[in-house]
């Protein structure tokens, strides 16, 4: 990998810059430069990208490592810093799950998953019950759909 330093600032040249794992950092700075925006704006939950990697495309893939294929980068603690410990690579279904805009309905005694989990456990499009959370259906409300459409 080519690199030139220039005032602190690794610039990568050549292969390396069009891959996965150069766009993902490149990403998560463009990210947390939405965030900085957003917290001048409306507040904002204070995410920060460690000192290490905020100008270090090397440390980041040396930390990291290569990103396997189909996955991206993921934050285990979604309010978490961008950091080795909490970040890794994941799976689009992973990312999903990680959302703060996601919602964990409870069927009952039944754990809280996801509507994307729901689905394949129920056998239906996670749209169906995203549809009827929307609708302000209750857990119970969608299981007697479910039941209905079986």
């Amino acid at each position: 990998m080519e690199s030139i330093i220039v005032d602190h600032l690794q610039l990568v040249k050549g292969d390396e810059a069009s891959t996965r794992e150069y766009r993902a950092w490149q990403g998560m700075k463009n990210q947390r430069l939405n965030i900085l925006k957003l917290q001048r704006k409306k507040g904002g939950r204070g995410i920060t990208i460690c000192e290490a990697w905020m100008d270090n495309y090397k440390t980041f893939l040396e930390d990291m490592g290569r990103c396997p294929d189909g996955y991206t980068l993921g934050r285990v603690d979604n309010n978490g810093d961008y950091t080795p410990v909490n970040c890794k690579w994941t799976s689009f279904p992973e990312q999903v799950r990680n959302r703060r805009s996601n919602r964990t309905p409870a069927f009952g005694k039944i754990k809280r998953m996801c509507a994307l989990d729901w689905g394949k456990k129920l056998r239906l499009q996670p749209s169906a019950i995203y549809r009827l959370m929307n609708e302000g259906k209750t857990a119970e409300e969608i299981i007697e759909w479910i039941l209905s459409k079986h």
